[in-house]
């Protein structure tokens, strides 16, 4: 009997890992958003958390995001934010993404919490990618290692993502 149960915690845990990473076009598309600042006339256009499993050493999230300048409607930058959190400083600031170079912007680096064994290490960054690159991705998805001195990181956004994201940022952007 305890077999079956630790058997059902586990399948619960994979099966919502691996929800996080399947969803639908839809679902994507409902659950981005945008904020507006009307002082700067501009929105930031975010879709939903993707998390690293619970199973990898360094715990990470990411997610598109998208800055609109209100006036004209025109994207001005695509970006995948990530936060890594690691035990010690990585230092990221490379990303690589099918053999090309990638537009690495450092937001944050900051001490999380320390213990007698350690400090949690977060680190912020955002990927460049351009309307028409991001654009290709509707059909294979994007992956991509960010990298710095002292650790890394492997994302992947799929297929899905990119189509539910990309279909509610270009409805917000005729509004």
């Amino acid at each position: 009997m305890i077999f079956k149960g630790f058997s059902l915690v586990v399948a619960l845990i994979v099966s919502g890992c691996a929800a996080n990473v399947e969803m639908k076009a839809s679902s994507i598309a409902d659950a981005t958003y945008a904020t507006s600042n009307k002082h700067e006339s501009t929105s930031w256009v975010e879709g939903p958390f993707i998390s690293s499993s619970v199973f990898e050493n360094n715990q990470h999230s990411y997610y598109m995001r998208t800055l609109i300048k209100n006036r004209d409607h025109n994207a001005i930058q695509h970006q995948i934010y990530v936060s890594a959190l690691f035990g010690d400083w990585a230092f990221l600031s490379n990303a690589q993404s099918y053999g090309a170079s990638l537009d690495v912007i450092k937001i944050d680096r900051r001490v999380e919490t320390c213990t007698r064994f350690g400090c949690a290490i977060r680190e912020d960054v955002a990927i460049n990618l351009p309307d028409a690159v991001l654009r290709t991705y509707v059909s294979t998805g994007f992956g991509a290692l960010i990298s710095g001195r002292s650790g890394s990181v492997e994302i992947f956004i799929s297929s899905e993502y990119v189509l539910g994201y990309l279909q509610k940022l270009d409805s917000l952007s005729r509004q």
